[in-house]
């Protein structure tokens, strides 16, 4: 959630009440905005966990322990070095269980404050160094990764590209004269294009059928020490030619050889297409940008056994195989183009 509401640049305030641009849903319970705060405090999204605690706190219908959501807020003043707030904010939550009814919230809250409050309180000016800068909260992002967020936003079709002479739909000409297909050329450099209705719904959706037992979460590095990471958040199934026993994959894998002119027939050894990489981005998952081909000789070594048969990826044809009536953008090119499915 909080992803989505970073990346789509969502205010809190219209997450909340359940609007997402044009779409609306059943509203957040406000127990749901605290949970969020917690989360964009542990994940380092200190704007967010503002914006979201203090949706907690001025919800009357709130039924989390309201100086758990206190401590939580002044934890976070704290870290972006705003120490009289997080005094302030910890003495309130201090006030509200005097009677000591909650006795792990008046732990948590009388460490908090006696190990990183009470210091400044009684030293005066001799405040401890902060643990993040006042601006953390401002998302300073790299000019890369900002741009990227941008197209990920980004309508389709981009109207600058209706004004490219050298843009344009056609009829391509395949290796089988009976099975034309339709391209819109969408970037002469690098060559990206759309090709439509390659695939039907039940195609697509026997695809799914295969692939979803075969699913695993996706990891990133070498086979050997891999791990999860936020730059790839995915579950992803290899198929085969031979993993259907109806012969479904090859025909598909045979129709892209005939609308590209390439081989797809996977082999071993020296295989000239790789299998195909299903993959289900869930809710809010995401692959943060990358290339496809391997950058060294030292890179590709590092990648299973079935990839390296391979060699290095000179073309990357997907499919999409789920109708996306929301927000949703593939961005391309070196981060200059954005395309939606």
């Amino acid at each position: 959630m909080l992803r989505l509401q970073r990346v789509y640049n969502l205010s809190t305030s219209d997450v909340a009440q359940g609007q997402v641009y044009h779409k609306k849903s059943d509203p957040l319970h406000p127990d749901d905005f605290y949970r969020l705060g917690q989360a964009a405090h542990r994940s380092g999204d200190y704007g967010l966990a503002f914006e979201w605690l203090h949706l907690a706190l001025a919800d009357p219908e709130l039924t989390i322990y309201k100086p758990d959501v206190l401590l939580e807020l002044a934890q976070v003043h704290y870290l972006v070095g705003d120490y009289e707030k997080a005094a302030e904010v910890g003495r309130q939550a201090q006030e509200m269980h005097p009677d000591m009814t909650n006795a792990t919230t008046s732990f948590r809250v009388q460490t908090f404050i006696q190990r990183n409050i009470s210091f400044y309180l009684e030293n005066g000016n001799q405040r401890p160094a902060p643990l993040q800068t006042a601006d953390t909260w401002q998302r300073n992002l790299p000019f890369w990764k900002s741009n990227y967020e941008i197209l990920c936003r980004s309508p389709y079709p981009d109207e600058s590209l209706l004004k490219r002479p050298e843009l344009g739909c056609r009829i391509r000409n395949p290796q089988n004269y009976y099975a034309w297909a339709k391209e819109e050329v969408l970037s002469r450099d690098p060559w990206i294009a759309l090709i439509h209705d390659v695939v039907n719904d039940r195609e697509s959706d026997r695809i799914k059928e295969i692939a979803t037992p075969e699913l695993f979460r996706a990891k990133v590095g070498d086979p050997n020490n891999a791990y999860a990471s936020e730059e790839r958040v995915s579950k992803v199934a290899w198929l085969w030619d031979q993993t259907s026993i109806d012969g479904f994959i090859p025909q598909i894998s045979k129709r892209i050889q005939m609308i590209t002119g390439l081989s797809t027939h996977y082999q071993d050894p020296l295989s000239n297409a790789e299998p195909f990489q299903v993959v289900n981005y869930g809710m809010g998952g995401q692959y943060e940008p990358h290339v496809d081909f391997y950058e060294s000789k030292a890179s590709l070594a590092q990648v299973p056994e079935f990839l390296q048969n391979t060699g290095d990826r000179m073309v990357t044809f997907m499919l999409y195989l789920s109708k996306v009536s929301n927000i949703l953008s593939h961005t391309m090119g070196l981060g200059s183009l954005a395309s939606t499915p």
